[in-house]
């Protein structure tokens, strides 16, 4: 490929990869200022964008790779939206051959609208796993909402508000009052009331554990299944985590466990599920 043939962002002495992801943001940026020029800058982008098309976006919590190679950094004055979506759980992106210019500028509009804040991170993750993103082949992580339901975290609120203070300068004051808010209401439990004591007693008593018995748990705690099957029969059983866990957040946990492997156990248990029609 000769240079006359190269995208007129390409054609300079900046790199192909540093090119995508500065025009990336400037079309982010642009979309979130409302500008006027947005079909310019989404027209310059599928172009140099279509010149890598083997090198994906690879997203971090603090910058953006293409092809494996550093090439934006998220800062006070660009690729502010780069947090929020490895917090929603976007990890890769790669341009399909059949994108269009509407994609591309559909994508960063819904990037621009991106904030650390709850209900964004969530509103962002279910327009990945919808297809939203046509054009692009997307790969896909557990959110962070989503860990921070699954660890148990007292308020997710607090959790990302304490993530947005340390992003935005907030004073580490801050973040140490939320925490201790947050075990302030996990000392209230009765869990913590119980005596030490009491655990050493019944640990004592506890029964002779093989070495066979912890090959056997070990080779369940491995299985993807097994914690599939946990996951789903709880939160169809229990009352209180069947209304914090909807059909299509446990639906993406499900998909998000048989990534991992898929076993005759996690079939049988998935073709139940949808038999169930709930």
């Amino acid at each position: 490929m000769s240079a006359a043939s190269l995208p007129p962002a390409a054609r300079t002495v900046v790199a192909p990869e540093r090119v995508i992801a500065s025009t990336l943001d400037s079309l982010v940026r642009a979309t979130r200022a409302r500008g006027t020029s947005l079909d310019d800058i989404g027209g310059r982008l599928l172009l140099a964008w279509r010149y890598l098309p083997d090198k994906p976006l690879t997203f971090e919590a603090g910058g953006l790779m293409v092809g494996g190679r550093s090439v934006l950094q998220a800062t006070d004055t660009g690729g502010r939206w780069l947090l929020p979506a490895f917090m929603s759980g976007l990890r890769t992106l790669r341009l399909r051959p059949t994108a269009t210019h509407d994609d591309v500028v559909r994508l960063a509009s819904e990037l621009s609208a991106l904030e650390i804040e709850a209900c964004s991170i969530r509103r962002f993750q279910d327009w990945l796993w919808a297809d939203g993103a046509e054009g692009f082949d997307v790969e896909l992580h557990a959110s962070f909402v989503e860990t921070a339901d699954a660890l148990g975290a007292p308020d997710v609120v607090s959790t990302i508000a304490a993530v947005r203070g340390a992003v935005t300068g907030g004073s580490a004051e801050d973040s140490v009052l939320i925490s201790a808010a947050e075990l302030d209401v996990a000392a209230t439990r009765e869990e913590l009331e119980v005596p030490l004591d009491l655990f050493a007693t019944e640990g004592a008593r506890r029964p002779e554990v093989t070495a066979l018995d912890f090959a056997a748990l070990s080779r369940e705690a491995d299985d993807p299944s097994s914690w599939l099957a946990a996951e789903v029969t709880s939160a169809h059983e229990v009352k209180g985590l069947r209304e914090l866990l909807p059909p299509g957040r446990l639906a993406r946990r499900v998909a998000e466990r048989l990534r991992t492997g898929v076993s005759p156990a996690s079939v049988a248990l998935v073709t139940a599920l949808a038999a169930a029609g709930e």
